[in-house]
């Protein structure tokens, strides 16, 4: 990669270099991580208190990148009021006044396929910014959510074919 390259995707980040100086390096993190996001902490629910809820909740690594768990929600009468972690399974029908209240940045939606595209659609309505879609089915946005959809099954056929490739004889 040339310097003129690096220069022009540097500049993408704003005014962070100075002309014939270079990039002051606390400068150029600063101005890397408000473009990525991690210059600050996003408050995240979870709705979804099944295996794969209670798994995604108990996970620390969220913690240390930034992201804050602050509620769990399910529309199961036998899992409201349990508690996943520290947080009480709160009624998925208490999700839109929660979130009015609170400021939630992010959702992480681990329901099942029937239930997800209603879901979605009600974290969208109620103004979540972005949803990590852990249900196997893609959900639909209207453009004011960004969805990130994660489908287990097609990450192991990635898996998988890298494994073959990596078997193959060079």
């Amino acid at each position: 990669m040339k310097d003129s390259q690096v220069r022009r995707d540097l500049s993408c980040l704003g005014p962070v270099g100075q002309r014939g100086v270079g990039y002051p390096v606390a400068d150029l993190i600063v101005a890397i991580e408000r473009v990525l996001g991690t210059d600050r902490a996003w408050n995240v629910i979870l709705v979804g208190a099944g295996n794969l809820g209670r798994a995604l909740s108990g996970y620390k690594g969220f913690d240390q990148q930034g992201f804050r768990l602050v509620a769990v929600f399910d529309s199961d009468p036998n899992k409201i009021g349990s508690r996943v972690e520290e947080f009480p399974v709160q009624d998925l029908d208490a999700l839109e006044s929660f979130v009015a209240n609170t400021q939630i940045d992010l959702a992480i939606l681990a329901v099942p396929a029937s239930a997800a595209r209603s879901v979605a659609s009600r974290l969208e309505a109620a103004g979540i910014a972005g949803i990590l879609n852990f249900a196997p089915i893609a959900v639909p946005s209207s453009g004011a959510t960004t969805v990130q959809d994660v489908d287990l099954a097609i990450e192991l056929q990635r898996l998988a074919f890298s494994v073959v490739r990596n078997q193959r004889p060079h």
